[in-house]
């Protein structure tokens, strides 16, 4: 019993792989056909062969495939003549010229536009300037007038009051009586001697 399953299991074990090497590699390249450029998997190769046989076989086989394709061969330089390698020269010197004088010209036309655009700036600023010293002038002429004025104002003297002489008394008349009014006069010197008996005369 044991030597009919130890020959059995060497039967199994070299027996025909379902696909062969060519064949796996034909079914890949037809799904990369399909894929347009996409890169196919192994799995894929496997189910496009019906996922018979082993997957380690098919995915070795296939990516042992893409990486010889991937590879590119050593290509052989090859000297160009002399009449195209300097027409060659000829023509990247032009095209090298012609570059040069585009920036030098487009530099230029930089430089111009920005000289302008400062002069703008300069003639702008000046004005702005002219402004605010028209504005400082008119308000200090303003300040210095007002300034005069209130000087004149308190320089100017204040009117003098006109003092009223008082009243003298009206000297009422009877006009009823036909009477002077009484006036206090005072007594001369003769009558004071006549009337003073006491005081004594002078020799």
């Amino acid at each position: 019993m044991s030597i009919m399953l130890i020959h059995k299991t060497q039967e199994f074990m070299m027996a025909k792989p379902l696909y062969s090497h060519e064949e796996i590699i034909a079914a890949g390249e037809s799904l990369d056909k399909e894929a347009g450029g996409n890169p196919v998997e192994p799995w894929e190769v496997f189910r496009a062969l019906g996922a018979r046989g082993k997957f380690d076989r098919v995915r070795d086989i296939w990516e042992n495939h893409v990486a010889s394709r991937s590879s590119t061969p050593s290509v052989r330089e090859q000297e160009l003549p002399a009449e195209v390698d300097a027409a060659i020269t000829r023509a990247l010197e032009a095209v090298g010229a012609a570059i040069r004088q585009q920036f030098i010209e487009h530099a230029s036309g930089l430089v111009v536009d920005h000289v302008h655009q400062m002069r703008l700036a300069q003639k702008q600023h000046a004005e702005d300037i002219g402004k605010l010293e028209a504005q400082l002038v008119f308000w200090r002429d303003k300040a210095l007038a007002s300034e005069e004025s209130e000087d004149v104002a308190s320089a100017k003297p204040e009117p003098k009051t006109r003092r009223r002489s008082p009243r003298k008394p009206k000297q009422t008349t009877s006009t009823a009586t036909g009477k002077k009014p009484e006036v206090d006069e005072e007594p001369t010197a003769r009558q004071t001697q006549d009337t003073d008996t006491d005081q004594p005369k002078l020799l």
